[in-house]
């Protein structure tokens, strides 16, 4: 005769995922309850959905991730009773992939970074080729495609219109293409 086992999802979280089950043979049980961890979230709780960088100047910065990264313009508001636009770039849908805000506050055209943030990172195919065409638009790269220090991922890192840095990563090897 088959084992009958009812599941019942109490709790989970990153650091201890625990499927809590009815009865089961040969399942250890804490305090009474059988416990089995679950190694796949078969459906994300959460996910992450943008990143959001303050901007000085809404569209030299639309330019910047439009045209020389590539994203799509996903959509855009103006907010004039807080003085302040939400414009919204990306790769792909917001419905299916994390973006990103920028936010333009009409009064403000300078942010100073800070010593927090630390950057965007993009995976692109073909490191050399994707640093050439941002600098045939007009971008800055910063750090030329090599090696990370103390490792053998390619990285190259460009700079935004207001200085926030974006690290290009090489997602496959020469040989791997």
């Amino acid at each position: 005769m088959p084992l009958a086992l009812s599941v019942e999802i109490l709790w989970v979280t990153p650091t201890y995922p625990f499927v809590l089950m009815g009865t089961a043979l040969g399942v250890a049980r804490h305090n009474g309850i059988c416990c089995a961890q679950v190694d796949a979230w078969p459906d994300p709780l959460m996910r992450m959905l943008h990143t959001m960088l303050r901007v000085g100047d809404l569209e030299r910065s639309l330019t910047f991730y439009t045209e020389v990264l590539g994203m799509r313009m996903l959509r855009r508001k103006d907010y004039p009773s807080g003085r302040f636009t939400l414009a919204f770039v990306g790769y792909g849908e917001e419905r299916d992939t994390t973006v990103l805000e920028l936010t333009h506050n009409w009064d403000t055209s300078h942010y100073d970074l800070g010593a927090g943030y630390g950057h965007i990172a993009l995976g692109v195919e073909d490191i050399q080729s994707v640093c050439d065409a941002i600098r045939a638009k007009g971008g800055k790269v910063v750090r030329e495609p090599g090696p990370m220090k103390h490792g053998n991922t390619v990285i190259a890192f460009v700079e935004d219109p207001d200085g926030y840095k974006v690290e290009l990563i090489q997602l496959s090897s020469p040989a791997d293409r």
